[in-house]
């Protein structure tokens, strides 16, 4: 027997390990490659669908939206039907607090401050800052309709005390006369 036959043999057996491992690797680099490839595509359909979820939750939120104020709408229908007015109104002073409002002059006041009267679109903008942010709807006429709207102001200015400084009482004049929300108070409601 030849010496180098052992030795041969040997090397042809760590050839062989070598061919196995590294034909191995080649199939993991190319199940790797081919995951790469697919992971690829399924970013790409992900951002896909990601901007499709997008533009349509635009969609549910217009008709979660519109679903709500329909339901709303309805419900205070019956609240006009069945309740008479001096019980609505002990429902929208619970909503509108009847609390003081101070008519000030805007001029020298900082950003920060509360919304003046006189600035104001509705009664929700003089509501208290830490004041649940649904109070606002009561003045929403699409959610709770104009005719409710036009009770829960009126209870607001009957309920609320009206507060002048001695620096500010030119305003009262003008308090009287502005139409501040449109809807034709508060001269009808506010008493002095």
């Amino acid at each position: 027997m030849d010496p180098s036959t052992p030795a041969e043999t040997e090397y042809e057996l760590l050839h062989a390990k070598c061919v196995t491992a590294l034909r191995e690797q080649h199939k993991l680099e190319i199940k790797r490659i081919h995951i790469q490839k697919n992971l690829k595509s399924l970013r790409l359909q992900a951002r896909t669908l990601e901007r499709r979820a997008s533009e349509h939750q635009d969609t549910i939120t217009e008709k979660l939206s519109n679903y709500a104020k329909a339901l709303c709408q309805g419900f205070c229908a019956k609240v006009r039907e069945r309740f008479p007015r001096d019980i609505r109104d002990l429902i929208y002073i619970y909503f509108t607090g009847g609390g003081e409002v101070c008519i000030y002059d805007r001029s020298g006041v900082e950003e920060n401050h509360a919304t003046s009267y006189f600035d104001s679109d509705s009664g929700a903008d003089l509501q208290p800052l830490w004041s649940s942010p649904e109070v606002g709807l009561c003045w929403n006429s699409s959610c709770v309709g104009a005719d409710m709207v036009q009770e829960v102001d009126e209870q607001y200015y009957r309920s609320s005390t009206f507060h002048f400084s001695s620096e500010d009482l030119y305003l009262l004049s003008k308090f009287r006369r502005t139409d501040q929300w449109g809807i034709g108070l508060p001269t009808c409601v506010v008493r002095l």
